[in-house]
């Protein structure tokens, strides 16, 4: 069984990783979403998680 913990928390990711467990945010998801052709874009997406609070760094966006 494959397994991935989707955090954004830093302690959440450094807990999950110590434990074995593979770790992706919710910009990689959008990121790999768009890499496969899931997405048409993921700038958008960044930009609208944005506007509802959650922080990213303004060189991501």
């Amino acid at each position: 069984m494959i397994m991935l913990s989707i955090l954004d928390d830093r302690a959440a990711k450094t807990a999950a990783l110590a434990l074995g467990i593979p770790v992706r945010g919710t910009l990689g998801v959008i990121l790999l979403a768009k890499r496969e052709s899931k997405l048409a874009a993921a700038r958008p997406i960044f930009e609208q998680l944005v506007q509802v609070g959650f922080r990213v760094s303004t060189q991501v966006v």
